[in-house]
C-alpha cells in the first residue's frame, strides 16, 4: 500500500476565504488489482472514480484518515 498526502488550495465555503487543506489517499495493489471507490450518488462528482482517502483533519495520523 502507498499513502500519497498533499495540500490543496480551497475556497470555505461558509466564509468564501482561501484556505490549505491536507489531503490523502492510498493506492492499495494486489497482484494485477488495484482499488478503488465510487462516489456515492448525491456527493459532489457522484459516479466518479477516486483512490480511498479524504482530508486530513487535526491531530488525525494519514491511516486514521484512511
Amino acid at each position: 500500500m502507498h499513502i500519497l498526502t498533499w495540500q490543496l488550495r480551497a475556497v470555505n465555503k461558509h466564509t468564501y476565504q482561501k484556505v490549505m487543506i491536507t489531503v490523502t489517499a492510498a493506492i492499495i495493489k494486489q497482484e494485477s488489482t488495484i482499488l478503488i471507490t465510487r462516489r456515492a450518488p448525491g456527493k459532489h462528482l457522484e459516479g466518479y472514480w477516486e483512490f480511498p482517502g479524504g482530508k486530513l483533519d487535526a491531530n488525525e495520523t494519514e491511516q486514521d484518515c484512511l
